[in-house]
């Protein structure tokens, strides 16, 4: 199961040195490039990616993206991106265990983002046993408040 364009769209490369198309994009005022290059060269083209991901949902995307990289915010949205990035890994990893369609990473990043990873292996243990894994996992997740 490939969840590689559902978990971070990374089109460019990281060796390159320049800043990926979706980034430019999103910036507004040329002058801030060195801002951004420089969180490139400390964070890489992962993180820029999924923000400006995050920022394509957003009323006003580049608005939204000056805000969050801005110097002020980094420190927060550095770490809000991590912990999206680790969440996402984590729930790739469930998935695969359950054999799940990658349609339905969103609702998996949501449920393992919400409940503790005891409760996530104690539900994918119990939905390996069943005929239809994914299904139960489902049913498991959604049976609780």
């Amino acid at each position: 199961m490939d969840t590689t364009p559902f978990v971070v769209r990374e089109t460019h490369l990281e060796t390159s040195g320049e800043l990926p198309g979706d980034v430019i994009d999103l910036v507004d005022n040329k002058a801030y490039l060195p801002r951004h290059r420089k969180l490139q060269r400390e964070h890489g083209d992962k993180v820029l990616l999924k923000l400006a991901e995050l920022a394509k949902t957003k009323g006003k995307p580049s608005r939204w993206y000056a805000t969050v990289t801005s110097v002020a915010n980094w420190g927060r949205t550095l770490a809000m991106v991590k912990e999206l990035l680790a969440t996402t890994r984590r729930a790739v990893e469930v998935m695969a265990k359950l054999d799940a369609d990658p349609t339905w990473l969103r609702w998996y990043v949501k449920t393992v983002a919400t409940h503790s990873e005891a409760r996530i292996a104690q539900w994918v243990e119990r939905a390996q046993r069943g005929r239809r894994p994914a299904r139960l996992f489902a049913h498991l997740a959604g049976g609780v408040s």
